[in-house]
């Protein structure tokens, strides 16, 4: 998915094989494949209201399970999804520039915040004009886990790129080769599982995933569109009149952070594949340009605790050494203190190159046909920024404490 998405998920993971069936043909007088999505986007991105329930039933091994899931929908900006099972009920709300979640009873409260990233991504590479506002938006998520299927419908925040209200149906536009037509149905066929739209309104009718351990299948159980919604879209007070939830902002930060990234990957291959930019001079330097504002903010929030411990430990260790030299004056001691000093450096420098490498390591590769010279520069960007933001400043510091605290 293109854009900023936060993600309640409900997942279902089994061990996957290809479902037997066959596909009608089209007859000539019908509407290509991407024709007909082409129209279904434009048709639901007008949308101004919905309400969806969606039943899951599921059988892993004999154990049988099940679950509903209700959807609404108000454009631009706000959204709900309530799900519903044995264990009780889990519900989430987008309103704009918070996110609400109630478990077992309690409701916790996010603030969607606002990143310098978003407005240089917009000045460098502007969005293209069938772009809709940042919002809400309903996904479908259909992945492998090993050798299972991972599946799950996602309400979403975008806060850049919004191409689709449904997400699925530019993951079909995009992978339309396994798109077919069945009666007043698309198909969309992959291994292990088959997703049924509905010719007329877009919507997923159902969701069918069989493997040797077992089967599970959605179904749709109402749609409204463009209807009033009255309360079902109002958030409730006692969610609204909670403090914010610094660790639910935290994790919700992380997450769009991620997503803005590959957001920006995604705009810029767009542009090029449109023919808008070309991957040479000014648009080489305005990609270096963003990455570095991008890695700044996702460092500045990655690092601001970490950081803080890594300080404290240079300053009790700091308070260590004045202590020991305070007890021990002689030219012998003072030796001893710095090579000491000198090993626990070395090692804070190979704890500061490993942290280097988990924060590569962590991003992701994004599609086969990225181009390498664009994750080149961002590779030299993080080690920059990493060094600017990060080692530096602990190294300064560790070495000026040192030098303070032996009296030199």
């Amino acid at each position: 998915m293109t854009g900023i998405a936060v993600a309640f998920a409900v997942a279902c993971v089994l061990t996957g094989v290809r479902p037997a069936g066959s596909l009608e043909p089209q007859g000539e007088a019908e509407p290509t494949i991407e024709q007909e999505l082409a129209a279904l986007i434009e048709k639901t991105n007008a949308l101004e209201s919905f309400h969806v329930v969606y039943s899951m039933e599921s059988t892993v091994e004999g154990a049988p399970s099940g679950m509903s899931m209700e959807v609404d929908y108000e454009a631009p900006a706000r959204g709900r999804l309530l799900v519903s099972t044995d264990d009780g009920e889990q519900d989430m709300w987008i309103d704009g520039d918070r996110m609400y979640m109630c478990t077992a009873g309690v409701w916790r409260k996010a603030e969607l915040p606002t990143f310098r990233t978003c407005r240089v991504l917009d000045e460098l590479f502007p969005r293209a004009s069938d772009t809709l506002a940042p919002g809400v938006m309903l996904d479908l998520r259909l992945e492998r886990k090993g050798d299972g299927i991972a599946f799950q419908i996602d309400l979403a925040t975008a806060l850049v790129d919004r191409s689709v209200v449904l997400g699925w149906l530019g993951k079909m536009r995009r992978d339309r080769s396994n798109v077919t037509v069945e009666g007043e149905t698309l198909v969309w066929s992959g291994e292990g599982t088959r997703v049924t739209i509905s010719r007329s309104s877009g919507f997923i009718e159902g969701i069918d995933v069989s493997t040797p351990r077992g089967e599970s299948q959605v179904r749709s159980r109402s749609l409204r569109i463009d209807e009033a919604l009255g309360q079902s879209v109002s958030v409730p007070r006692e969610a609204r009149e909670v403090d914010t939830d610094a660790e639910f902002t935290r994790q919700l930060q992380a997450r769009l952070l991620e997503d803005l990234r590959n957001a920006a990957f995604g705009r810029i291959c767009a542009r090029i594949d449109r023919g808008d930019s070309e991957w040479a001079g000014r648009t080489v330097v305005d990609w270096r340009s963003l990455l570095e504002v991008l890695h700044q903010e996702r460092m500045d929030h990655r690092y601001a605790q970490w950081l803080e411990g890594v300080r404290e430990g240079v300053r009790q260790r700091a308070e260590s050494l004045r202590e020991a030299r305070g007890n021990d004056r002689s030219a012998d001691a003072l030796e001893r203190l710095r090579r000491s000093a000198a090993e626990a450096r070395v090692s804070l420098e190979e704890t500061l190159d490993r942290e280097e490498t988990k924060y590569l390591e962590s991003l992701s590769k994004g599609p086969d046909d990225l181009r390498q010279d664009m994750l080149d520069i961002e590779e030299a960007v993080v080690r920059e920024r990493y060094d600017e933001v990060v080692r530096q400043p602990i190294l300064t510091l560790y070495d000026e404490e040192t030098k303070a605290a032996l009296g030199e």
